[in-house]
């Protein structure tokens, strides 16, 4: 089958590939797939056919993957283990973090196997917020916060050419804290809108999308300080700094509980190559385990729809990346759930800081005995 060549200095438009080669790697019928490849030229009269003719392709990116045999593999370690050979493959040693800490690491990963997550995380430097977003998977980027505008994140009017929302599993802004900082607010209410409905509209038509957002910037001051004299979002740009919006965002990762990243933190052993798990978190976007707590925890009545969303977006989330085949224990299923109501618990006790209408809540949950459990 000829296909097009993703070389821009090549001469011919065509290269004539066989259906054993495409079966092998299918990637080549959506992306593409960076390789190493040998390519014949056969000389033919007829100007109507290819004289090119890829012989051979060794890829360099993954082009395929066994989702069962990931699932099968995962059976065969406990749950500590399988956690540390996660954080080795993002670089880390696992030695040298505490249990809460690499939930911290992992949770980053949740935008990359989640639809539609948005999380926030502000704290002081170094702690390698941004890392992950621009490292880790080919199906992220980075932007600076300060660089967005409405065309370049969701479409252009007069081109009418989609933005980074319609090519991308997650657009990470960095550098978002800054109260000096001016945001467009026409691209602001358009986020408000994205976030909460999953469609953003320009011109005459509404656009859906399930890009994950995440925001990463440093904070100015210590926690007791801004717990103090004003909230946890205070460093964020003025526009930004609205009820409405950060109310849509599912989980405030605490910056300050995160490790300076030293350079005997990083891993020297063995984990998953960066390209297959990446691919791995890909296909777990097609799962949904925010159910998996029901069989044993009830969640309060007194949390809205809203604050249940988030909750179970995060929950769903870091059960993919723990528990992808879906099995889990009693125990282990509260610690997650404990973890994801904390984060979306946090993000409201600012919001009623920043605005006096919005209800206390109770972030509690019940066991089948009718045990309670407040966060």
């Amino acid at each position: 089958m000829p296909m097009r060549p993703p070389f821009p200095t090549w001469a011919s438009s065509k290269v004539l590939v066989d259906s054993t080669t495409v079966k092998a790697h299918p990637k080549l019928l959506v992306g593409g797939v960076w390789c190493i490849a040998d390519v014949e030229y056969d000389f033919n009269e007829d100007k109507t056919t290819t004289p090119w003719i890829l012989a051979t392709l060794k890829p360099i990116q993954l082009s395929h993957f066994d989702f069962d045999s990931y699932i099968e593999a995962r059976r065969q370690f406990t749950t500590d283990e399988w956690i540390d050979l996660l954080i080795q493959s993002i670089g880390f040693n696992p030695e040298l973090f505490g249990k809460r800490s690499k939930l911290f690491q992992l949770l980053r990963l949740v935008p990359f196997c989640g639809r539609n997550y948005n999380i926030i995380e502000l704290g002081p430097k170094g702690t390698g917020k941004s890392h992950i977003y621009s490292e880790f998977s080919p199906h992220g980027i980075l932007v600076s916060g300060g660089e967005v505008t409405v065309a370049k994140l969701f479409v252009n009017n007069s081109t009418g050419k989609i933005g980074l929302v319609g090519y991308w599993d997650v657009v990470a802004f960095d550098e978002f804290a800054g109260k000096k900082k001016r945001a467009d607010k026409a691209l602001v209410d358009i986020m408000k809108n994205y976030m909460a409905n999953k469609s953003f509209s320009r011109g005459i038509e509404t656009l859906g999308a399930e890009v994950s957002m995440a925001f990463v910037g440093n904070t100015q001051h210590t926690v007791p300080y801004m717990l103090k004299h004003a909230d946890l979002f205070d460093d964020l740009p003025e526009q930004y700094h609205d009820s409405a919006f950060l109310d849509r965002v599912h989980f405030y990762l605490p910056g300050w509980e995160v490790d300076i990243i030293r350079g005997e933190m990083f891993s020297n052993g063995y984990g998953f190559v960066v390209d297959y798990l990446a691919e791995i978190l890909r296909s777990l976007r097609n799962h949904d385990f925010s159910d998996r707590y029901q069989e044993h925890f009830t969640l309060s009545s007194d949390i809205s729809t809203r604050d249940r969303d988030g909750i179970h977006k995060t929950f769903s989330g870091l059960m993919k990346i723990l528990f992808p085949e879906g099995e889990a224990t009693k125990e282990e299923i509260q610690a997650i759930l404990h973890f994801a109501i904390e984060g979306r618990k946090r993000v409201k006790d600012q919001l009623m800081r920043i605005d006096s209408t919005y209800a206390d809540v109770r972030f509690s949950y019940e066991d089948g005995e009718g045990k309670t459990f407040s966060v």
